[in-house]
């Protein structure tokens, strides 16, 4: 009877070793990054800032962005004042990136389809633009936004 448990296992064991593999994480979310527009200080005055962000994986995939808290796609400055603003992905790996500015309320719900295999590291450039209104001051300082990748294969 040991016999044939023994055979059995040694029988099933790789099979479940695919079974684990096949029905491993479907979703990752990456680390928390920042980008910090400088010191606003005029009326109509337009400024960007841009971040490189490595991922690294070893199949197409698609990229989300992620922003931390509710209205977090709008960039923040002192006292809680916020400013028109607008983003763009781009990237050798990203089979459609923006060819224009995307305003932060259709940002959200922006798919980027990574196409290449690897395993590899791919470079994803997030631009992003802020504009303050033309007829009223803002507070004067930086204007700030938090947000994170989520990769889902």
């Amino acid at each position: 009877m040991v016999r044939k448990f023994i055979l059995f296992f040694a029988l099933i064991a790789p099979l479940s070793a695919h079974v684990v593999i096949g029905y491993g994480a479907t979703a990752w979310m990456g680390p928390t990054y920042s980008l910090t527009l400088p010191h606003i200080n005029q009326t109509a005055q337009t400024i960007s800032g841009s971040l490189d962000i490595a991922l690294q994986h070893d199949t197409p995939c698609d990229v989300t962005i992620h922003v931390l808290r509710t209205g977090g796609e709008v960039l923040t400055g002192p006292g809680g004042a916020t400013i028109a603003t607008s983003y763009m992905v781009t990237g050798a790996a990203i089979l459609t990136p923006d060819a224009d500015w995307v305003s932060s309320d259709d940002f959200r719900a922006r798919l980027y389809h990574i196409k290449t295999n690897g395993p590899t590291t791919d470079e994803i450039h997030l631009a992003v633009r802020g504009e303050s209104p033309a007829g009223r001051a803002l507070p004067v300082g930086d204007y700030t936004t938090s947000f994170a990748l989520t990769v889902t294969w």
